[in-house]
């Protein structure tokens, strides 16, 4: 079974991503105009993992962001 092999967690972050890949696609998009490339998560995939899954690096990364604007 599915939950058995990945677990509950794994499970709603996966569900989580795909719900709001439109608008992440979009944000990711925005945030990588603003930061070098060195500064940014270098996938979507990354970006979404701290937005979902890193509150603390989720917050520093926006602060950053409007810093740069």
């Amino acid at each position: 079974m599915l939950l058995d092999k990945h677990g509950q967690e794994n499970i709603e972050l996966q569900r989580k991503k795909v719900k709001g890949l439109k608008e992440d696609s979009k944000q990711y998009a925005k945030y990588k105009k603003v930061f070098s490339e060195n500064e940014i998560l270098s996938t979507l995939d990354d970006f979404q993992n701290i937005k979902y899954n890193d509150e603390k690096e989720w917050e520093i990364l926006k602060k950053k962001y409007r810093e740069k604007l």
